[in-house]
């Protein structure tokens, strides 16, 4: 618990009377429930990228 108040007083600290509770929450969710950056592998993510765009068709561009 003492965690999750710490995580939330960090994401809080630059905006935070204006806030409102819908946007906490979901920045907590996103916080809390996310890989550290440091373990972040975007390899996938970037060939699935290049795939998608490869497919795309631009002929009526």
């Amino acid at each position: 618990m003492q965690d999750f108040l710490q995580q939330m007083k960090l994401i809080k600290t630059s905006r935070r009377s204006r806030m409102k509770s819908d946007t906490l929450n979901s920045l907590m969710t996103v916080k809390l429930l996310s890989e550290s950056i440091q373990n972040f592998q975007p390899d996938e993510a970037v060939e699935q990228e290049l795939s998608e765009d490869s497919a795309l068709d631009y002929s009526n561009a």
